[in-house]
């Protein structure tokens, strides 16, 4: 997860991706990894799998306080961008 993270916040999407993709096949239940996951595909574009991810993340996720404004905002934007 932190070398996903760090990936991320290079710019390095398809290293993120693919670190992110290892975490959650490692741990399905890593609600964080789901989350990161659909955050990058949302900024590559690749909008069929975000929906999926975000609904695993916040179903992991969901008792986690921390991680539902996070949630939501990451929603909210790819509300905003995926195509119709």
């Amino acid at each position: 997860m932190e070398d996903g993270i760090k990936a991320l916040e290079r710019g390095l999407h398809d290293r993120a991706a693919d670190l992110f993709q290892e975490s959650v096949t490692v741990d399905y239940s890593n609600g964080a990894g789901y989350y990161h996951l659909a955050l990058v595909k949302l900024r590559t574009g690749e909008y069929g799998e975000v929906e999926g991810l975000l609904e695993k993340a916040e179903m992991l996720l969901e008792n986690r306080p921390e991680w539902t404004e996070r949630l939501e905002e990451l929603r909210r934007e790819f509300h905003q961008h995926r195509p119709d």
